[in-house]
């Protein structure tokens, strides 16, 4: 058996980490709670475990995506997720960041929209 491991990419899927949030810059008329994207980035996303419990589906993916370590990691617990993976779309929340040495992080992701 031989394997073409030219065909495997690093980051092959896009996602964006986003929360939610006031504008405050804006009027007060105009100030309602939106969307605030806070990285779009190339990614790898692995589904991690699912359950299902008295009919409710859960499932949890590992996202892998590279950061500037002279940046930092911008994402954080409790922010939103968004991304696809071969078409089957992945909506949760971060309920764990792990950035490493070499330059990239892992997010875990809790879904429930499954």
């Amino acid at each position: 058996m031989f394997i073409d491991r030219s065909l495997l990419e690093d980051y092959p899927f896009d996602g964006a980490f986003y929360k939610y949030g006031v504008d405050e810059s804006l009027p007060l008329d105009q100030q309602e709670e939106t969307e605030i994207l806070v990285l779009e980035t190339k990614c790898d996303i692995q589904e991690s475990q699912k359950s299902e419990a008295s009919g409710n589906i859960t499932a949890s993916f590992n996202v892998y995506f590279p950061f500037d370590k002279e940046k930092g990691v911008a994402v954080q617990r409790g922010m939103k997720f968004r991304g696809a993976i071969y078409g089957l779309e992945v909506n949760g929340t971060v309920i764990g960041v792990f950035p490493t040495q070499m330059g990239g992080c892992v997010c875990y992701i809790s879904d429930k929209d499954v």
